[in-house]
Order: structure tokens, then C-alpha cells, then sequence
């Protein structure tokens, strides 16, 4: 491993913090980058999220990765006193943390439609905001049909994607 001086490691620490780590999704999705053994957060793409609240709330996202998804939840506030994010934000060894804690917050891995709203389902029990869940399932549903149209008219060809 190549010693860096400690002037270089700290401007990699902070472009870390600053770029991967800025935001509830980009923390979720270094969090499953590091859950599962990925390198590159940018590999993770957030194809539905949705927000139930105001200065306090709760949000879910279905992430992406080639074909696998991944639900995520989390809650918010607006301030320090009621956001782990805002209230870690000074404090990198406290950002890593977060992202460590929220590894648990996110699903296994769902390989299908079928497999992503089976787990919704079985959320229903777990989840004290059945709004924010419906809602959710409901966006999530939407997207799927989306996928399917975009597969059926062939606007996927040529990006990667089989007829």
C-alpha cells in the first residue's frame, strides 16, 4: 500500500465525506456498496424514492445495481438535534458511523419485481407509517409498469438492454 502524507490522506477523507457521503442517499448507497463488497457508489442508482413529511419525516428508496434491488429507509429531521446526517456532518469518524449503522435499514438483495413487492409486503408489519409505505409501494409499482412499456417498445435497445 502506497504511504500517502497525512495533507493527501485528509483531502481523500474529505472528498469522500464531501462527494459519497453529502446526503441520506448517497450514505444509503455507500452503505450497500459496503454491505455487499462494491467499490463504486456510483454503480448504485435510486430509481424511486419517496418522502412522507416536513421539518421530520421518513423515506423509502428502491435502489438498482445492474439488476438487483435493494429497499432502503430512513428517517430525517431539520436539525441536529432530530437528523443523524446534519448532526454528523462535522464529524467524519460520526459519518462513517452512519453509514455503518444504516447497512441494517436496507433489504436483501431482490432479484425481481415480484421478489421486491413480496418484501414490501411482508414491511407492512414492521413499518410503523403505512402511508409512507403505500405510497411507496404504490411509486415503486409505477416504475415497474414504466420498465415494462420502455421493454415493449423497444426503447431500451442499443442501452444494454435484450429485447
Amino acid at each position: 500500500m502506497t504511504d500517502y502524507p497525512q495533507e493527501r490522506k485528509d483531502e481523500i477523507k474529505d472528498k469522500i465525506i464531501n462527494e459519497y457521503l453529502g446526503s441520506y442517499e448517497s450514505i444509503m448507497k455507500t452503505a450497500l456498496c459496503i454491505r455487499e463488497d462494491w467499490f463504486y457508489p456510483d454503480s448504485v442508482e435510486i430509481v424511486v424514492k419517496h418522502d412522507e413529511g416536513s421539518y421530520q419525516g421518513d423515506s423509502m428508496a428502491l435502489l438498482k445495481r445492474w439488476k438487483e434491488y435493494y429497499i432502503a429507509n430512513w428517517g430525517w429531521g431539520s436539525c441536529s438535534g432530530c437528523d443523524a446526517l446534519e448532526a454528523s456532518s462535522e464529524n467524519p469518524d460520526s459519518l462513517i458511523e452512519l453509514v455503518l449503522d444504516y447497512q441494517s435499514s436496507l433489504s436483501p438483495k431482490l432479484e425481481t419485481k415480484m421478489e421486491v413487492l413480496e418484501y414490501i409486503s411482508k414491511e407492512r408489519q414492521n413499518v410503523f407509517d403505512k402511508e409512507l409505505l403505500d405510497n411507496f409501494e404504490s411509486e415503486v409499482r409505477k416504475y415497474f409498469e414504466s420498465q415494462t412499456t420502455l421493454k415493449e417498445t423497444g426503447s431500451n435497445i442499443g442501452k444494454g438492454e435484450k429485447e
